[in-house]
């Protein structure tokens, strides 16, 4: 991995196997080797313990193995200080998450789920859906500065850093309703969401 670093690249697609004993090994040691780098990873069955590790780890991109190749380019041209996820991924994830939770699969006692007003909710609905502040602004006939506080608010309230992981956590709590996939589209582009 050392003589990557001199190869000059700017982005890494990598496979991976987060069932192994190495699963996030090859991202991890590249990103040490090319810190400036975005790097995607695409994994079989990405579940929330890999999602965290891409968030604490600066990956910018996860998907799952069978994703679109239109959606996986457009993940390869994130921010390099940015991580997405795409769309049915994210779902995936999420829905994994939520049935280790019902089947009580899950050891620790999860936190108490924060009081949400009905527009947090409402704001929080529709970025688990995929859309951006200023479609949710658009939608739901508010100023988008509206919308980034309840954002914000949403965010202390999760105990996230990103709005991903304010998502993520609430679905978690249980608080985020489910999804359905057939219904819900996410351009990883835009990061709009529309009903199909």
């Amino acid at each position: 991995m050392a003589d990557l670093a001199h190869t000059g690249f700017d982005v890494a697609l990598i496979q991976i196997d987060p069932t192994t004993a190495e699963g996030f090994e090859a991202p991890l040691r590249l990103r040490q080797a090319v810190p400036g780098a975005r790097i995607v990873v695409l994994a079989n069955r990405p579940e929330l313990a890999l999602l965290r590790e891409a968030l604490r780890n600066h990956i910018n991109g996860l998907a799952e193995l069978w994703t679109p190749a239109n959606a996986v380019l457009a993940l390869l041209r994130c921010a390099p200080d940015q991580l997405l996820v795409d769309g049915d991924t994210a779902l995936a994830i999420a829905d994994r998450a939520r049935s280790a939770s019902v089947s009580g699969t899950t050891t620790a006692t999860p936190p108490a789920a924060p009081h949400l007003t009905k527009r947090e909710q409402e704001v929080l609905e529709l970025l688990g859906r995929g859309f951006d502040t200023s479609n949710i602004a658009e939608r739901l006939g508010v100023s988008i500065h509206t919308v980034r506080g309840h954002v914000k608010k949403l965010m202390q309230k999760l105990r996230a850093r990103t709005q991903l992981q304010a998502v993520l956590n609430a679905s978690e709590l249980g608080i985020l309703p489910r999804l359905d996939r057939e219904r819900a589209h996410v351009d990883p582009v835009g990061g709009g969401s529309s009903p199909n």
